[in-house]
């Protein structure tokens, strides 16, 4: 598949799933204490040019709790009108700018940013746009500006229960052809290979559902989902990764 088809395909399904989506990040209280952190990490206030990329509905919580001026951008039209429909008054609507792009290509000029995010969003480009990714943000921020990368599935194993649910995220990942996620130590690398010094990486649990790799028929997920049914449901807990970086 080329890339140009593969950026269709990921557009097409975020136009289809973007609802779906939005409802269940609302409704996860794990989604807001991720915000909230990196709300603290990205430290620009109400003078601030922001950039968010794959907004979903972080660049509203960026406008409402920062006061900052915020570009979001998205593959998806229907995630860019969510966004837009979800912003509240008039003087945070002014603070919303939205563009339909992808991160691996920005039409936007050099150094004008203060800061930048990236919310569970960029294990949908292939690793080469990744890096790619992460160039064009360090191309558009200022110096001194940085970017808070937020990513599920890049975690080490700490227990045996995260060893088992990230062997069933990789055969997930070999039938679900629009998800690259990517060790946290590879993200690292990239990011510093981009030019920005990562500062901090920070691991915060969170649940998951099971459910998600019932579809699989191999016999191979069905013994490993047998094992992590084992372990009581308090302790079925992964970690989404946190890094902060600057240019």
């Amino acid at each position: 598949m080329s890339y140009a088809s593969a950026l269709k395909a990921i557009r097409q399904y975020w136009d289809e799933k973007a609802q779906i989506y939005i409802g269940g990040r609302t409704k996860e209280g794990w989604f807001k204490e991720v915000d909230e952190i990196v709300l603290g990490f990205i430290n620009v206030g109400s003078e601030s040019l922001v950039l968010d990329v794959g907004l979903g509905v972080f660049a509203t919580y960026l406008v409402e709790a920062k006061q900052s001026m915020v570009v979001g951008l998205d593959v998806s039209k229907r995630l860019l009108c969510i966004a837009k429909d979800g912003i509240k008054g008039a003087d945070a609507s002014n603070r919303l700018f939205l563009i339909l792009g992808s991160a691996d290509f920005l039409p936007l000029r050099d150094a004008c940013f203060d800061g930048a995010t990236s919310m569970l969003t960029i294990h949908h480009l292939p690793p080469p746009r990744i890096q790619e990714s992460f160039k064009e943000i360090q191309r558009v921020l200022k110096k001194g500006g940085r970017f808070i990368l937020a990513e599920d599935w890049a975690y080490e194993p700490k227990n045996e229960f995260q060893r088992i649910v990230l062997e069933l995220r990789r055969l997930l990942m070999l039938t679900e052809t629009e998800e690259y996620h990517q060790e946290y130590r590879e993200y690292v690398a990239m990011l510093e290979n981009a030019g920005l010094r990562v500062v901090d990486v920070q691991f915060r649990p969170r649940p998951v559902l099971l459910s998600r790799f019932e579809h699989l028929t191999n016999e191979r997920t069905h013994k490993l989902l047998r094992r992590a049914r084992q372990f009581d449901e308090r302790d079925q807990l992964v970690d989404t990764t946190i890094i902060s970086s600057i240019k």
